[in-house]
C-alpha cells in the first residue's frame, strides 16, 4: 500500500492497512497540511493583513499550521469517536483519529488554491470582502476555479470520511454518515440555543 496516492481511490482499503500497521502513521504531517489551510482561512476572515505583512502571514500559517491541524483533528475525532460509542461503534480512539487525519488529506488542493490566490492577487487575497473585489475585477472566472477545487477537496475529503468510518467501526453507509450528521447536528441546535440566549440577554439588558 501508498497511503499518499490510493487513499485517492481506495479509503477503505487504504485505512484498513493504516490501522493494521500504525494507525498514528503520517499524523503529524496531516496535520501540519490542513492545520495551515484554517491559518490561512482565519487570517482572511479577520483582514490580519491589515494588521502584519504578507510574509508573517504565510511564515506564521507555516509554523502554526501543526499546532492548529494536531487541536483540530483530535477534538474532531473524538467528537466522532463518542458519537459512534451512541450508535454501536467501538473502535479505539487512535483508528477514528487515523481516518479524521486521512480523510483531510484532499486538503492539498485548497493549499494549492491559496498558492495561486496569492500568486494573482497577493495581499487583496486576505482581505475578508476578497470575493466582492475579485468580482469587481472581473474575474469571476479564477475565482470559481478556486471555489471548485475547494468543493472538490471537501468531497472527497467527506466520502474518505465516512468510508473510514465505516471500515473501523464496522457500520453501514447509512450508520457512516450517522456518525457525521449527529455531531453537525448538534453543534448547529446548540449555536441556535446560544444565539437564543444572547439575543435575550440583549433585549433584557
Amino acid at each position: 500500500m501508498h497511503p499518499w496516492r490510493d487513499i485517492w481511490t481506495k479509503p477503505r482499503a487504504t485505512i484498513q492497512a493504516l490501522v493494521a500497521k500504525d494507525p498514528s502513521y503520517g499524523f503529524n504531517r496531516l496535520s501540519w497540511i490542513y492545520g495551515i489551510t484554517i491559518a490561512l482561512s482565519f487570517s482572511k476572515m479577520f483582514s490580519l493583513i491589515t494588521l502584519y505583512p504578507l510574509w508573517v502571514i504565510l511564515l506564521g500559517s507555516l509554523l502554526l499550521g501543526i499546532v492548529f491541524g494536531l487541536i483540530s483533528i483530535t477534538i474532531t475525532a473524538y467528537i466522532l469517536h463518542w458519537c459512534a460509542r451512541l450508535i454501536g461503534g467501538n473502535a479505539p480512539f487512535k483508528q477514528v483519529r487515523c481516518v479524521v487525519a486521512w480523510s483531510n488529506l484532499p486538503v492539498v488542493i485548497n493549499i494549492l488554491a491559496w498558492l495561486l490566490l496569492i500568486g494573482v492577487f497577493k495581499e487583496q487575497a486576505f482581505y475578508s470582502d476578497f470575493p466582492a473585489e475579485v468580482t469587481l475585477a472581473n474575474k469571476t472566472g479564477l475565482f470559481l476555479l478556486v471555489m471548485l477545487g475547494q468543493w472538490v477537496a471537501a468531497i472527497w475529503s467527506f466520502v474518505i470520511l465516512i468510508q473510514g468510518l465505516r471500515e473501523v467501526q464496522g457500520f453501514s453507509i447509512w450508520k457512516g454518515f450517522l456518525n457525521i450528521i449527529i455531531p453537525i447536528i448538534a453543534v448547529a441546535i446548540l449555536s441556535i440555543l446560544m444565539s437564543g440566549v444572547i439575543s435575550w440577554f440583549i433585549t433584557k439588558t
